[in-house]
């Protein structure tokens, strides 16, 4: 199965192109993500937040369902990429886990839409609400400073705090550097992540079993102590959990122009993407969810 044949169409070559702030191929992927949300069945609500700032106009893209619920949880990713080195792509960073979050939102709005009778009423039940968050902004636009970086993540975190929103996530997990060809793997950053971090892990335990694979995407181990400045610092700063999965140490293309569509790895941007489906449903039922066929709107890998 591939994120390059889906019903709609490709999930991952619109975005392989340069997405700074405010550029024609930034507008470009913002329109064909925003047209993939309005191509699926259930009642997506789309929030845009359009602002400037140090001279760039940024804009977020947040998609909800469930938007009034008490609670939800939200799976984020940056979609600009850098301004230099000039013809910048960022391959991992972070055109593939924008991909991954759309093949998570086509499943998850697959399931709600056709797949009701699988879903028994305790899942149901326990159904809160869920965001997509696509930042703009996450990289520097000159040197990465604490105000020349996460733009879109310090604007989005402000501005729920203030409409009382933040309250209500549950937690944010954020993908950034996923989907290459080296093999790094992720540890788990934060301790009040780590039951999530677990649940993950378990996930990829089974997916490995049920396909013969010895390769691991995640390790087991307590925790590291490292700070990684990414969109997930103004949520940590508002006492949001986050659930950061980033490879450590740094993919070897990281900031370079290598990091580009050529270096990435199809099989591996395919189980990230089948590893988040079932980490959404077991956030809502931690038991019991199987792995589940993801075969509505993809096709087989030769």
């Amino acid at each position: 199965m591939s994120l390059n044949e889906t019903h709609t169409g490709s999930l991952l070559a619109p975005f392989n192109r340069t997405r700074t702030p405010g550029s024609l191929g930034s507008s470009q992927v913002r329109d064909f993500v925003i047209n993939e949300f309005k191509s699926m069945t259930q009642n997506w609500v789309i929030e845009l937040h359009e602002f400037e700032e140090n001279g760039y106009n940024f804009t977020n893209m947040v998609f909800s369902l469930g938007a009034n619920d008490s609670n939800y949880l939200a799976l984020a990713a940056h979609y600009d990429s850098k301004l230099s080195p000039e013809g910048f792509i960022g391959g991992i960073d972070s055109a593939a886990p924008c991909g991954m979050l759309l093949y998570v939102s086509h499943f998850l709005d697959h399931v709600l839409t056709n797949d009701m009778q699988s879903i028994d009423t305790l899942l149901l039940d326990k159904f809160t609400g869920v965001k997509f968050i696509f930042f703009d902004g996450e990289e520097a636009i000159n040197e990465w400073t604490a105000t020349d970086s996460l733009y879109g993540s310090r604007y989005a975190a402000k501005k729920w705090a203030q409409e009382g929103t933040l309250e209500k996530m549950d937690i944010l997990v954020l993908l950034d550097l996923l989907g290459g060809e080296e093999d790094i793997t992720i540890p788990n950053y934060k301790a009040n992540s780590r039951v999530f971090f677990k649940n993950l892990l378990q996930i990829e335990k089974a997916y490995n079993k049920e396909h013969n694979l010895t390769h691991r995407m995640l390790r087991d181990t307590s925790r590291v102590r490292v700070h990684i400045s990414d969109d997930q610092e103004p949520f940590l700063d508002h006492g949001i959990t986050t659930l950061h999965l980033i490879p450590y140490p740094f993919p070897s293309t990281w900031h370079t122009i290598n990091d580009n569509f050529s270096n990435l790895n199809e099989k591996n941007i395919h189980k990230w993407c089948v590893l988040m489906c079932e980490f959404v449903f077991k956030y809502w039922k931690p038991d019991n969810i199987p792995l589940r066929p993801h075969k509505p709107y993809v096709k087989p890998l030769n």
